[in-house]
């Protein structure tokens, strides 16, 4: 005879029309096909005095013996218990211990079934290693639960902290603090954040559009009310207000979502203000496991920070071992409790009988091994540049032909200026004969160095000291513009040809008054005396910063303009391929689609993603943590733009009511990249507000409107 793995004893509390309940209960040996009900043959009579109950609701002893004395207060009940637990002892397996609550009763949900005693001896049923205490209903959606096969748990981590929360008497939570204790409980599970101030705002709709891309588990840390036996969860609106969602409302939208988790965690954690008397968390997971849920643990109050550090680890650890929730519990509120925390905190609302979520043992994910490939935010080395080879052709027909020409590069920020600059600058005989004999002399104007017309001529005159070893005019002549001329005109004549990268030129728009006359004096160094080739980086074409900046200078004249836009597909799908397959990782087709999706071949945000995509291999947490790291780039984008390319961009997005714009400015943001090519403009559903707000977060490069009309919904929906 197979022997069996675990004793199941249910326990059916339903109420009567009087206000008091019934009890039932129904024992199984899982080997066993039928079930035993101890000769209790009808439901009997039991009586809560909750007036009681509140008063010794801060003595767990006192409360615990009376709330099981109730309970069992029939003999026959109380010998059914007895009887169940021996049973399970005699085989030494678990006794599985379900109350069986209506979903509705908040009364039910509200008691402390965590205090429950052992009638024998005292001992807490909860923090036995004999017993598996859960609350357990029947019903929901109807349809049957299918399990998953074993694989890597993936959550959805929400964090709700409306910044309004004053007004309604509630105490704000630390989001940085229960940020780092969830994902340090976490551990190499993969997580995506719905956190309060981030791109990815905690609303209901943003959670309910993250759940499409299918999560195991999800954690929700909000406050919670109770109004009129109805439990409320307090999100945020789109703009960080409170946004007090009723349970049913929630339920509701979850029971029509596609996907929904195994697992719901609901706290409200040390910080969120006082216990009041009621459990409205506890009250909304009966809400949420009759949507389908199978599996969820909401905190009875406020939860400590000791507790949460002791309990989550150890919950997630033991359900990755062979997917039971309420055996994972039952070690997760040990653990506690040898920590003194307040174990007792989490309630367990389940559906599924044997406690299984998942099928098989979970496979650890290590974190990726090795060095990760991908750059971010610095200029690339030259040795891993990609790309841009028509732009390197057109900067050496300039600086490398027979008389130095000067070129402007002109790309929105994040294009690759400063890594093409230094591409030129540290393979300058790729662009130079060595008969040229090309002197390179380096500046960016974000150096405070270089914040004058006085700074720039040291910084010239050091460049090409540090160069040639013999400085072309001293330190004292730099007020002296015939001592710099004739210093200039040396280095010429001896056969060397002079080359001045400068970054971030648009800067001298912080200091006009200082550049005053600067360009017309440069322009005749360069152009006319032919001193030195200038190849400058800026984010708009000279001549239009100049007219911007109220200035006549011709300076942009003698400018030939590079432009940066996105990468062609084969140069970002080189880089992407290079790096996953030069540190030994296998990239999918579905893997550049994604990237694609995020980046558009735009190298910054190529670089970025890919670095988040092999750091995490896994796309729902790449997408979402992308979102996060790339919006404060987006907002400063929004701000580099003039008042007619936005508008051209709001217009590319289908905002209602707006004329079209002038065609070159499309144009041209197209060539930079963020322009939506016209045959993509028809086939994007268009909904006005709630277009610009959904790519917000769901941000998309390759329907390139999105990355400035994403970071400024307040602006666009206005």
């Amino acid at each position: 005879m197979i022997a069996p793995t675990y004793a199941d004893l249910k326990i059916d509390l339903e109420r009567e029309a009087s206000g008091g309940y019934r009890i039932q209960i129904s024992f199984r040996l899982d080997t066993s096909a039928a079930d035993e009900d101890f000769g209790i043959r009808s439901p009997t009579p039991v009586v809560f005095d909750l007036e009681a109950l509140r008063v010794a609701s801060f003595n767990p002893q006192k409360y615990g013996q009376m709330l099981t004395a109730a309970l069992l207060a029939d003999e026959s009940v109380r010998r059914g218990l007895t009887a169940a637990h021996a049973q399970a002892r005699a085989h030494s397996i678990p006794l599985r211990l379900r109350l069986a609550l209506d979903p509705e009763d908040t009364v039910l949900h509200g008691l402390r079934w965590e205090w429950l005693q052992d009638p024998d001896d005292g001992a807490l049923l909860a923090l036995s290693e004999c017993v598996l205490l859960s609350r357990y209903q029947l019903g929901g959606t109807g349809e049957p639960i299918s399990l998953p096969e074993g694989r890597d748990l993936r959550a959805l981590v929400v964090i709700a902290n409306p910044s309004d929360l004053s007004r309604f008497n509630l105490a704000p939570l630390n989001v940085s603090a229960e940020q780092q204790r969830i994902v340090a409980a976490l551990g190499s599970i993969t997580y995506t954040l719905l956190v309060s101030g981030t791109a990815i705002t905690p609303t209901l709709a943003n959670l309910l559009s993250a759940l499409h891309d299918g999560y195991e588990i999800l954690i929700i840390v909000a406050h919670g009310s109770l109004q009129d036996s109805t439990p409320y969860l307090w999100l945020e609106q789109s703009d960080g207000s409170a946004d007090k969602i009723a349970g049913n409302l929630l339920s509701e939208r979850l029971k029509h979502a596609q996907q929904r988790p195994q697992l719901a965690i609901l706290a409200a954690c040390e910080g969120a203000g006082r216990d009041n008397g009621t459990e409205p968390l506890t009250a909304l997971g009966p809400r949420l496991v009759a949507t389908g849920i199978p599996a969820v643990v909401a905190m009875q109050g406020t939860i400590s920070i000791a507790a949460v550090s002791a309990l989550l680890p150890t919950l997630l650890t033991e359900l990755r071992r062979d997917g039971c929730i309420d055996q994972a519990m039952a070690a997760a509120r040990r653990a506690a409790e040898r920590e003194r925390a307040d174990w007792w905190r989490p309630t367990l609302t389940m559906r599924v009988r044997d406690g299984r979520l998942w099928h098989g043992t979970l496979p650890a994910h290590p974190p990726r091994e090795g060095v990760n490939p991908f750059i971010a935010g610095n200029p690339v080395p030259p040795d891993i540049f990609y790309g841009r080879r028509d732009q390197i052709m057109s900067i050496k027909d300039r600086i490398g032909g027979m008389a130095p020409q000067c070129v402007s590069i002109v790309g929105f920020r994040r294009s690759g200026k400063s890594s093409l600059l230094r591409y030129v600058r540290e393979h300058i005989h790729e662009f130079c004969s060595q008969e040229q004999q090309p002197l390179i002399v380096s500046l960016s104007l974000s150096d405070q160095r270089f914040h004058t017309p006085a700074g720039i001529t040291e910084g010239l005159r050091r460049g090409i000291e540090h160069a040639t070893g013999s400085a072309p005019w001293r330190y004292a002549e730099n007020d002296d513009p015939w001592a710099i001329d004739d210093g200039l005109q040396t280095v010429r004549d001896r056969g060397r040809r002079l080359i001045v990268l400068i970054d971030e030129f648009e800067q001298i728009g912080a200091r006009l008054v200082a550049f005053e006359g600067w360009g017309g004096d440069w322009r005749e160094k360069a152009s006319v005396q032919g001193y030195f080739a200038l190849v400058l980086a800026t984010q708009r074409p000279i001549d239009t910063i100049y007219k911007e900046l109220g200035l006549t200078s011709p300076f942009g004249n003698i400018f030939t303009t590079v432009e940066l836009g996105a990468f062609a597909t084969g140069e970002w799908h080189a880089l992407v391929r290079d790096g996953f397959t030069g540190s030994g990782v296998d990239l999918r087709e579905a893997d550049l689609v994604l990237l694609d999706e995020l980046a558009g071949g735009l190298p910054f945000y190529v670089q970025l993603a890919s670095q988040l995509l092999w750091r995490h291999s896994d796309h729902p947490r790449t997408r979402a943590e992308f979102a996060l790291q790339a919006e404060p780039f987006f907002a400063k984008l929004w701000r580099d733009l003039s008042e007619q390319d936005r508008h051209a961009l709001r217009h590319a997005a289908g905002l209602p009511r707006l004329t079209a714009p002038v065609a070159n400015i499309r144009e041209r943001l197209q060539r930079h990249g963020i322009g939506l090519p016209v045959e993509m403009e028809q086939k994007i559903p268009i909904s006005g507000t709630v277009y610009v707000r959904r790519y917000r977060v769901r941000w998309s490069a390759r329907r390139r409107c999105r990355i400035s009309v994403s970071a400024t919904a307040s602006l666009c929906s206005a």
